[in-house]
């Protein structure tokens, strides 16, 4: 007997951290870890804005965003938002830059 389970993506267990403090000119992977069936698709936003890759902004294979020789300008609002046939849900991180004291 097979059991198949369907349901609509939820960060209940693996909720994206409240906030991430990120060190200027360092990196920061901030973690993506929905749950659902079958497995959500993953988009992240910055400030309500699609992010997609590029040479200082990686989404790893594991859904996590890896940020690279950050600035100023990185810092705010993250989401990670997870989709599938069944609904989407959605996870909020700030990102605060820190320069050196």
């Amino acid at each position: 007997m097979f059991i198949i389970q369907a349901f609509k993506p939820s960060f209940a267990k693996f909720p994206l951290p409240e906030s991430i403090d990120a060190a200027l000119n360092g990196e920061v992977v901030i973690p993506c870890e929905p749950e659902g069936a079958p497995k959500p698709d993953v988009t992240w936003f910055r400030n309500n804005v699609q992010i997609s890759s590029s040479t200082r902004t990686q989404i790893m294979p594991n859904n996590f965003l890896k940020l690279t020789q950050i600035t100023y300008g990185d810092q705010g609002f993250y989401e990670c938002r997870a989709k599938n046939t069944y609904g989407t849900a959605a996870s909020f991180c700030k990102l605060n830059v820190k320069g050196k004291l």
